[in-house]
């Protein structure tokens, strides 16, 4: 393969037959002969194809050596170096096109290479570092300033470092990286008066000597320039101030025994034990033992005694270097050999946490690690086997071994949990076995409630367990799924549920000789603070559902639930509450009091946090007691289902009771009358139907006034928690209702959750304005929510952008409302999609509901072949039976 120079000034490539494979390279080489060259000079293996690539590939290596020079250590314009024309204008062999080779082709070729790298520059941002290693990674390191520092070879007390600095270049016709003394670098290029390299090298040394008296003597004494030898002192400096020479582009090469890396500190290590074997609880006391180590090796009194009367900053001990900073090492021996009260009294597991983590929110926290974090580098906090293997465990609950468990849930859990659900149990039960709480804080739709009911199994079902009643508080609106879910998944646990919808208040007041023979105690928020004896009994676990009820500290509502007193205490919430500091305190001194400190000494730490800009020693220390899975992670996501159901349980408020009830009687008188024909009799069910479905949603949409009070909807209530939730993740949601009046008042109610406009598609909406609904809809930036009327929005539709479906009125028919499911459940969908079906208890909707799920695999008794529910085959006393209102399932 020869490269030819033609009279134009230009090169192109003459290939040999047996070259057909380097044919890419060759077309791309006579397109644009400036990139080829290029290439060329990036590409070694293409070098010795013939002289005449040989000497051009040199040529080009030169002006990228040339270039880089300059650009990586300044912003100079990259220049022409004379010397290295005439050097390969009196090198060319005998190649194609000689007799056009001249000084003036050269600098123009040289011209045109040094635009088109300072073209690719421009396009790739400019970094040039980022640059060469990204385009030209074999050129990374030429034209930097290495600074090498060495052990002396020869034994010297009073020198026992060699310095060198070097300049790195490349050998054109080799493909290795050269280091020449920067003093000859320095000296050569002011011979040949090549101004804009030597400037560019010295850039690098003006920018450190700027930020640093010690290098500015360094330099001054014109040790940088030459081989030289240095005392501890020196080298000292040189090794504090390294991240600063980097910042200013000079490569610092540490001995290669060192691993790269500067010589270990000499640290007090504190290595934190457990006194009786184990700990039981969080405020267990826990030993520990003092000493100095370096890099993890413990030194004995002697050596100690020995590293504390050095002078020098780095010093070896059993044949290594280390550094020493003998004031701090003193300051910290001292006051931990001084605090005998805690040898007698030990650390709280708390107190040992906080300190592992670094963490000093108490003030107990600032005497324990030093009140001044110029000394964290300098002590350690250790762990023992056991400590670290339980905190392991709490962070990777998929090790724990339980097998123990596996039995019990075998036999009383009447579901198959998931394997993230399966680590989130046995992170729960670890949790109550140390005696700890925590917060189960897993994204909506990846069931907390089947892993705390798992929970409960263990508890109440471990032989050896103790008995004693659980506590359970969760919002009013909630008490239906929970009453499902348990009388589903765990039959055998004896539960009762304290609220007036189920329980008459008399018989609340006279419930806690009761207590001793349930399982677990089921109530609200609200009503905590009016059954006062739920304060005078030590439940063994207190749980907490939707814990962000609690979140606000100062509420009245949140110090109610913070006077119970039990064994354990779990949060429940699928909020994020790692952004908001003040929030996550009241969350924990819930389930791990003392923890964070009290409240004012928090807010002291989160503003000392919110300065660093650095919450690593917070998430250390609250990380085992949290346990997170988001629907985004891989590991959960292969793990789900694409689509995940949920039935959103509704209360019914004391409108809606009212206008429900006086509606049966209604639909019982017309029964009753035998006059009716069996046309009419249908004709007077549906309408019926129709209007307990108004009134479920809302008792203004039965009466056509237009006056939407949300608070007369239990409906409304529940939209409001879970919008919320979706609202704080950033997610979006389908809202189907088969009915168009409601579509707007629903907009306007999610409008001032969202605090957004939302978007709305119904029967009446044009064909044409739908495609555009749908397009906005599926931005990423644009409406949070879509609300949809089933019948126009339940097919043909792509809302992938939806993670979440709201059906929030029943159609009854399964195949309707899966056809509406899969608008956000379809091709194209990234995320799980989460489905919530509202159902009023003790209402028509929870009967059918029932019915469709206990007779599913006898559809053709239920349903017809196009899946509708026919409802009017029904005799008058299973009507009645169906719209009965149980009251004490459905009050609010």
């Amino acid at each position: 393969m020869e490269i030819i120079l033609s009279p134009s000034k230009t090169l192109y490539i003459c290939p040999e037959i047996s070259e057909t494979a380097d044919t890419i390279f060759i077309s791309a080489f006579n397109k644009n002969f400036v990139n080829g060259l290029l290439s060329l000079a990036n590409s070694p293996e293409h070098r010795a194809k013939s002289p005449s690539t040989r000497y051009w590939y040199e040529f080009s290596g030169a002006v990228l050596r040339n270039f880089f020079t300059i650009k990586v250590n300044s912003d100079f314009d990259a220049s022409i170096d004379d010397e290295s024309i005439t050097h390969y204008l009196n090198l060319s062999p005998n190649i194609s096109g000689q007799e056009y080779l001249d000084r003036d082709s050269l600098t123009l070729i040289w011209q045109q290479l040094n635009d088109a790298l300072q073209g690719q520059l421009t396009a790739a941002g400019g970094d040039v570092k980022k640059f060469i290693e990204s385009s030209y990674p074999s050129w990374n390191q030429v034209g930097r300033i290495h600074f090498h520092i060495a052990e002396n070879n020869k034994p010297d007390k009073d020198f026992p470092f060699v310095f060198l600095a070097t300049y790195t270049t490349r050998v054109s016709n080799k493909a290795r990286i050269q280091h020449i003394p920067l003093g000859k670098v320095i000296a050569d290029f002011a011979d040949r008066s090549q101004t804009n390299l030597l400037l560019s090298v010295l850039t690098p040394i003006k920018t450190a000597v700027s930020s640093s008296p010690f290098f500015e003597n360094f330099v001054a004494s014109k040790k940088v320039f030459q081989t030289t030898y240095l005392s501890s002192s020196d080298t000292y400096h040189l090794l504090k101030e390294s991240t600063q020479y980097e910042q200013s582009g000079i490569v610092v090469k540490l001995p290669k025994k060192w691993g790269g890396s500067p010589p270990p500190k000499a640290k007090v290590s504190v290595k934190i034990e457990n006194s009786q074997g184990s700990f039981v609880g969080f405020n267990s006391l826990l030993r520990f033992n003092v000493n100095v180590t370096i890099g993890g090796e413990t030194l004995n009194d002697q050596e100690i005694k020995d590293l504390l009367n050095q002078n020098q900053k780095i010093s070896q001990i059993r044949g290594k270097w280390v550094e020493i900073d003998k004031e701090k090492l003193e300051t910290l021996l001292e006051k931990w050999k001084k605090a005998t009260y805690l040898q007698n009294h030990g650390l709280s597991f708390g107190q040992a946490i906080r300190s592992i983590s670094k963490a000093r929110i108490t003030r107990s926290d600032a005497d324990t690690l030093g009140h001044d974090e110029t000394m964290d580098s300098w002590l350690e906090f250790i762990a023992s086997k056991e400590i670290e293997k339980t905190i392991n465990d709490l962070l990777n609950p998929s090790n724990i071994q339980m097998n123990s468990i596996r039995q019990i849930l075998a036999k009383h859990l009447h579901a198959s949990l998931r394997p993230y659900q399966k680590d989130g149990v046995k992170w729960l039960h670890l949790l109550c076995q140390l005696g700890l709480g925590g917060c189960l804080a897993d994204d909506m739709g990846l069931g907390k409630t089947i892993q705390i009911i798992s929970l409960l199994l263990l508890e109440t079902k471990t032989p050896s367990q103790q008995p004693s009643p659980n506590l359970l508080i969760v919002p009013a609106s909630l008490l239906g799924n929970w009453e499902s879910e348990l009388k589903k998944f765990a039959p055998s646990l004896i539960f009762a549920i304290l609220h007036r919808s189920y329980t008459p208040p008399a018989e609340i007041e006279r419930y806690q000789s009761k207590t001793k023979n349930l399982d677990l105690v089921i109530t609200t928020y609200s009503m905590v603070k009016k059954i006062r004896w739920l304060k005078e009994l030590t439940w063994n676990l207190l749980i907490v559902d939707e814990a962000q009820a609690i979140k606000n500290p100062q509420a009245q509502q949140t110090r109610s639930i913070k006077e119970l007193h039990s064994r354990i205490k779990i949060a429940m919430t699928g909020t994020p509450i790692e952004n908001n500091l003040t929030d996550l305190w009241s969350l924990f001194d819930f389930c791990c009091p003392s923890l964070l400190g009290n409240h004012s000494e928090f807010k002291r730490f989160h503003h000392l946090v919110k300065e660093k800009g650095s919450y690593e020693s917070i998430r250390k220390l609250i990380n085992p007691y949290i346990l997170r899975r988001k629907k985004t992670d891989k590991s959960i996501i292969s793990d789900l289902p694409d689509k995940t159901e949920i039935k959103s349980y509704c209360l019914l408020t004391k409108q809606q009771i009212k206008l429900y009830q006086q509606t049966v009687n209604e639909l019982i008188s017309e029964l009753q009358e035998a006059q009716n024909s069996e046309i009419e009799r249908k004709a007077s069910i549906l309408k019926y139907l129709m209007r307990f479905k108004q009134i479920c949603n809302h008792p203004s949409q039965f009466h056509n006034d237009n006056v939407y009070d949300y608070e007369k909807s239990g409906k409304f209530f529940r939209l409001k928690e879970i919008a919320t939730t979706i609202h704080s993740r950033g997610e979006k949601v389908l809202i189907f209702t088969q009915f168009r009046e409601i579509t707007d008042v629903l907009c306007a109610y999610l409008t001032e959750i969202f605090h957004r406009q939302g978007l709305v598609l119904h029967g009446g909406t044009p064909v044409k304005k739908r495609k555009e609904i749908v397009e906005e809809f599926q931005k990423d930036a644009s409406a949070p929510f879509l609300v949809l009327s089933l019948k126009a929005g339940g097919t043909g539709l792509n809302l992938t952008k939806a993670s979440h479906v709201i059906h929030f009125d029943r159609w009854w028919n399964p195949a309707v409302e899966n056809q509406a499911t899969d608008r956000a459940f379809r091709i194209g969908q990234k995320k799980n999609v989460v489905v919530h079906k509202f159902i009023c208890k003790g209402t028509i909707e929870e009967n059918i509901d029932l019915m469709i799920d206990s007779k599913r695999d006898l559809s053709e008794s239920i349903v017809e072949a196009s899946k509708d529910f026919k409802i009017t085959e029904l005799n008058n006393e299973e009507i009645v039976k169906l719209i009965s209102l149980d009251i004490q399932s459905a009050e609010i």
